[in-house]
């Protein structure tokens, strides 16, 4: 996956509505399993982690689950989410110029954001890996439908 929980949350559901440290909320996108049509934003995105949850619909996940959780199509529809994520540019099909397995597994990313706090680039650190490099770096530049918002 090109992306994260926090860019399909901003591309689809806007700028999030609160902020609380390394956590941004939205409105769940189904408010008709609220009580209260959720006018408390209760869909929670963790930048740090990259993780999502609904506490009160009682999901959470990955970037997929949240986008597939958004759109309504089951996450084992791997060809109807795809083609939904790349309608809204999130998702990328070129081939990495570096396969994954020579760089190691990603150990931290660093988000670079503009004025407005909407996320312009990340970096991605690599743990050591078989290319016999100590320290391994990636970058991954969003592209403008996916900082809308």
């Amino acid at each position: 996956m090109n992306f994260t929980c926090e860019e399909v949350a901003r591309t689809v559901l806007g700028p999030p509505l609160k902020q609380e440290r390394v956590e941004a909320l939205w409105r769940c996108p189904h408010p008709d399993r609220h009580k209260s049509g959720d006018s408390h934003p209760s869909l929670k995105v963790n930048i740090r982690k990259d993780t999502w949850g609904c506490f009160v619909c009682g999901v959470g996940g990955t970037a997929w689950q949240l986008a597939g959780f958004i759109a309504g199509i089951d996450t084992s529809d791997k060809k109807s989410l795809a083609e939904w994520l790349k309608e809204r540019g999130l998702l990328n099909t070129a081939k990495r110029k570096t396969k994954a397995d020579d760089r190691g597994p990603c150990i931290a990313e660093y988000v670079y954001r503009d004025a407005r706090g909407d996320p312009v680039a990340r970096k991605l650190r690599y743990e050591p890996g078989a290319n016999g490099r100590k320290k391994d770096f990636g970058w991954q530049r969003f592209n403008s439908a996916t900082r809308k918002g």
